[in-house]
This record gives C-alpha cells, sequence and structure tokens, in this order.
C-alpha cells in the first residue's frame, strides 16, 4: 500500500504587479513557533500579517514568538493595510457627499414638557413594560398610576396619586416591616422596574397597588424623590415578595 501522503494546498500565483492595491490578511489558525517554557508547540493565535509583493511574507507565528525583525515587517504591513483601508473609506464618503447624501449627524432634539403629558401606553404608542411610564408628547416620565402627570423619576406616582395610594388598605399577608437585605445590585431603580413589573403580572392587579404595597412593606408612604437606599430596600422586598408568590404556586 502507497504510504499516505499529506494534502497539500495549490501553489499561490505570483502577481505580475509590483505592488498590490488590496492587502489580504493571512488565516492561521494558530502559532507555528515552540514555545520556551511549556515545550510544545504554541497555541496562541497567529498574528494577522497582511501580504504585500514588495514587503517581507509573513510567517506563522503570534506576535510574542515574532523576532524583532518581523514583528517591524508585520507593523509595517500592518501600516499600510490601515491606510489603505482609511482611504478607501474617506473615498466613499466623498462619493456619498457628491451623490448628494447628508453625512451630517442628527443632532438630538430634546422634547420638553408641555403641560400635556399621556403615557405611551395610553396613546397607543406601545405596550412595552415602559410604555406605561414614558410620555408620548414629551421626554419625561409620566406617574406609574394615572399616567397623566410628570414625575421625576421612573416608577413613582404624582402627588394626587400618591394621597390615593396612602388610602389602600394592607393586604394579611404583607402587615408589617420588611426587614430582609436591601437589593446590592447594579441600576437598582432598573431592576425595582423590573420586579414590579413581574409582581403585576403576577399578582394580576395594577402597578398603583404593588406599589402601594411595597412602600407601606419598606414604611414609607411615598418613593417620590427617594434616595438609592430607598430604591434598593424597595427592591428587596419586591424581590422577596415575587419569591414567596412563585413559591407559593
Amino acid at each position: 500500500m502507497a504510504p499516505q501522503q499529506t494534502p497539500q494546498s495549490p501553489p499561490t500565483e505570483a502577481s505580475s504587479e509590483p505592488h498590490r492595491e488590496k492587502a489580504f490578511e493571512v488565516r492561521v489558525s494558530s502559532c507555528s513557533r515552540q514555545g520556551k517554557t511549556i515545550g510544545r508547540r504554541c497555541r496562541r493565535p497567529a498574528a494577522e500579517w497582511p501580504a504585500y509583493d514588495d514587503l517581507p511574507s509573513p510567517v506563522a507565528a503570534c506576535f510574542t514568538h515574532l523576532t524583532p525583525q518581523e514583528w517591524k515587517a508585520c507593523q509595517q504591513a500592518r501600516d499600510r493595510a490601515n491606510a489603505e483601508s482609511a482611504a478607501r473609506a474617506k473615498a466613499r464618503l466623498a462619493a456619498l457627499e457628491a451623490s448628494g447624501v447628508d453625512l451630517k449627524p442628527r443632532a438630538f432634539t430634546p422634547r420638553p414638557c408641555i403641560g400635556q403629558c399621556l403615557s405611551r401606553e395610553q396613546a397607543g404608542g406601545g405596550d412595552s413594560d415602559g410604555a406605561s411610564m414614558s410620555c408620548t408628547n414629551c421626554d419625561s416620565w409620566v406617574c406609574v398610576s394615572c399616567g397623566k402627570a410628570e414625575v421625576e423619576h421612573i416608577l413613582e406616582f404624582c402627588d394626587s396619586c400618591s394621597a390615593i395610594e396612602e388610602l389602600f388598605d394592607p393586604e394579611p399577608e404583607w402587615e408589617g416591616q420588611y426587614d430582609g437585605e436591601a437589593d446590592t445590585g447594579p441600576n437598582p431603580r432598573a431592576r425595582l422596574t423590573v420586579l414590579v413589573n413581574g409582581l403585576v403580572k403576577a399578582t394580576e392587579t395594577t402597578h398603583r397597588e404593588v406599589n402601594a404595597r411595597l412602600n407601606r412593606r419598606i414604611g414609607v408612604s411615598s418613593r417620590v424623590g427617594a434616595d438609592e437606599q430607598v430604591i434598593r430596600r424597595a427592591a428587596g422586598a419586591a424581590r422577596a415578595w415575587l419569591d414567596e408568590l412563585r413559591s407559593s404556586n
């Protein structure tokens, strides 16, 4: 039986041009050099080395195993490739400008409150979790209960709804103060938003009822203008409530 031969890659045809306008990247899975400390072939990815006819040929070695001369040649090829890429990008932009395309970035136009706040949910502009708390006419947050009054932060009540909130009687299973741990994760307001939305779905009630019970649980009448520690305590209480509901199902 004839010995099995290793398949050879087809030879690359040499370019008849002394310089190539476009470079290509040499794709090698790993470095072909021997590691001095590990005593075996290096497994690092080979350095990306663009090939040019008038520059030294690329070698299959990672940046660590390139000799100083190879590193210099590799960097020279990479610099040329980057310059060519930048020139092509500049030419594309010039062509777009010549064709009349406006390339100027669009300026952000703030939408101040005009006294006509209405949640996107009530305006029919969305059914996402934030639609009930963001205004469709300006960039402000709206009351999580009525959806028609501007508030400073997300998941807050306006003054009128805060007064109504205090009239709700507490549920028997939620009497007493929450003495568990406060939430310690990043972005507690966003986390509280997610937890409250989960509680609304789990209890099949409203945001106003859920937030009212949370406020009583942490011993505050309202979270309007509350500091971060109050928000973290509310998030911890919401997490405990949601866990209790899930364990009972």
